[in-house]
């Protein structure tokens, strides 16, 4: 299994010298690990629930239904290692602001991170980090 850094590479000048200072790493890819797909997010949403993916404050305060959830339009994979990735989802639904009736609805991303035992062994648990709200009209 190959793994592809990619960063940058950070130099200061000294006099009409190059001096390397370090580099800065952006990101981890495996080769022959695949992203994980829309169709992923779903069969995860049936094994884990709705509540893990959005975490139970989020949960608990939904009105209705979720409108829709799915990977975000850029889900900035991370691969930690071989067995963990992170990466975003956007959730679109109501959402109770107060105790009196007040709501909004909104897009809510949340930082998904997957862990599981062994390279192409199941995802066997996750953490939800809840990221950017948007209120839609």
């Amino acid at each position: 299994m190959n793994v592809i850094v990619t960063g940058t590479a950070s130099y200061d000048i000294v006099g009409s010298r190059y001096t390397f200072w370090r580099t800065f790493i952006t990101s981890n890819e495996y080769e022959g690990i695949p992203n994980p797909t829309n169709a992923d997010v779903n069969a995860l949403l049936e094994k884990f629930g709705l509540e893990k993916f959005m975490g139970n404050y989020r949960y608990n305060r939904v009105i209705g239904t979720v409108e829709s959830i799915g990977l975000s339009e850029t889900p900035n994979f991370v691969w930690h290692n071989p067995n963990s990735v992170s990466f975003n989802v956007t959730a679109i639904y109501r959402e109770r602001t107060n105790d009196v009736g007040g709501n909004e609805r909104i897009s809510q991303v949340f930082e998904i991170r997957l862990y599981r035992t062994a390279v192409g062994a199941e995802w066997n648990n996750m953490i939800s980090t809840a990221r950017d709200r948007t209120v839609l009209k």
